[in-house]
């Protein structure tokens, strides 16, 4: 019998079937694997998405938060800030200097305490005139001095010439250049020799007279014979002026004959400028009145080494003295170095930006008599106190009769209790004569 050839290729496939309609054994257990290989594949996948389901089943699906993630700031992007077309500063202003002009105060003789600027020195006779002139018999130079003293057996040099008489006569010391503006302290010299008795001054910028903002154009000379004498050459302030024009500035001075207690004696004159800050603390003192003002320079301190000279602009002359918790009593003293009209005065005391705790007292003398605090006006202070800036606190008022003489030198005496916290400070004292 002949083989079909269809049932041949079917058992070499695998896909022929039994004559009963079956599948054979093999292809059965291929499928039965198949069937439960995708069961499996079902039941893990089920298993897997079982949250899910059971979520949907029973409520609303809640995703499961996702951690942040950093959002990248954006990058910051520099703000460009025009760089200031720079204004060029106004060209200097500044006059030609002095000829005149002392560089190195130390070699200033005699000294002068607390000025730290330059300086600028008019002699005699080279930047003075004088009427009748410097050749006239009345006046007496230096040298003729020096040579009637080592005949008489005294032994003196003048480091500095200077002329006097008895005479009545006049002289005028001139600036060589204008100065520039601002606030400017004017000296003359007291010498030790040939000099006595009161004396006036005129400060001009041109034919303009100025007047002084504080101080006094009258100088008091003093005497080796005075009570207390005189011990040395001494610079005297006639006054601190407003310089705002370019004029030339002069020193002039007068007076009619002599005796030999009030001989004239004519040496140098000396301009300071003053700080910019000083116009500031003028400012603040009561205005219209006769005001003297005298700085911690001039002062006598007890015990200076415990003191500590502070640089500060809220300061008269942009410095003080300082004391820091005061480890015992201690002594300042002030004194005025001219007399001043009698009257009634207000004194005050100014006080840089300090904390100013421990306990201080201030009395006043005159003339060697003790003066009591009236009891009007502002409480005596017990502490300087705190001021930003610094301030000027009144110290009281007091009154000097005629009956002390025509004029008056005050004194006072500010007293520190020791073992205070804090800082007590010695700087300027202002007296204004009141109307």
């Amino acid at each position: 019998m002949t083989e079909n050839p269809i049932n041949k290729t079917n058992q070499l496939t695998g896909q022929n079937k039994s004559t009963d309609g079956e599948y054979p054994l093999g292809v059965r257990i291929f499928l039965t694997v198949l069937v439960v290989f995708i069961g499996l594949i079902f039941l893990l996948v089920l298993w897997l998405r079982l949250p899910v389901l059971t979520q949907m089943a029973i409520g609303t699906y809640t995703p499961s938060p996702r951690p942040p993630t950093r959002t990248p700031l954006p990058t910051r992007t520099a703000t460009i800030t025009s760089t200031p077309t720079e204004t060029p500063l106004p060209t200097a202003t500044s006059l030609p200097p002095s000829a005149n002009l002392v560089y190195d105060l130390d070699e200033l003789q005699p000294p002068i305490p607390g000025v730290r600027s330059t300086a600028i020195v008019l002699s005699v006779p080279g930047n003075a005139v004088a009427a009748p002139d410097f050749t006239d018999q009345t006046w007496y130079p230096s040298s003729q001095i020096v040579e009637d003293m080592r005949a008489n057996g005294v032994a003196i040099e003048f480091t500095h010439p200077f002329y006097a008489t008895y005479s009545s006569a006049s002289i005028m010391w001139n600036m060589d250049v204008p100065l520039d503006t601002g606030l400017y302290e004017v000296y003359v010299l007291d010498t030790l020799y040939s000099s006595g008795g009161l004396l006036d001054f005129q400060v001009r910028i041109g034919e303009t007279q100025l007047y002084p903002l504080v101080g006094s154009t009258q100088v008091n000379y003093q005497l080796l014979q005075g009570n207390p004498p005189q011990k040395s050459d001494v610079w005297r302030s006639i006054g601190v002026y407003d310089v705002n024009n370019s004029g030339l500035l002069s020193v002039a001075s007068s007076w009619q004959n002599r005796d030999e207690y009030s001989v004239v004696a004519v040496e140098r004159v000396l301009i300071v400028k003053l700080p910019a800050s000083t116009r500031q603390l003028i400012d603040a003192l009561p205005q219209g009145a006769y005001r003297v003002v005298i700085d911690d320079n001039s002062a006598k301190i007890g015990n200076k080494r415990d003191w500590i000279a502070i640089d500060n602009k809220t300061a008269w002359g942009n410095n003080f003295m300082d004391l820091i918790n005061p480890p015992a009593d201690e002594t300042v003293i002030w004194e005025l170095p001219d007399p001043v009209p009698v009257g009634r005065y207000e004194v005050l005391a100014w006080i840089p930006e300090i904390k100013g705790n421990p306990e201080v007292s201030y009395s006043l003398t005159g003339n060697g008599f003790d003066f009591d605090r009236e009891e009007s006006g502002t409480p005596p202070i017990t502490q300087q106190g705190n001021w930003e800036g610094g301030k000027w606190v009144s110290l009281g008022y007091w009154t000097v009769p005629e009956l002390y003489g025509k004029t008056v030198r005050f004194v006072v005496t500010m007293k520190i209790k020791g073992g205070g916290i804090g800082d007590v400070a010695a700087d300027a004292l202002a007296f204004i004569l009141q109307p």
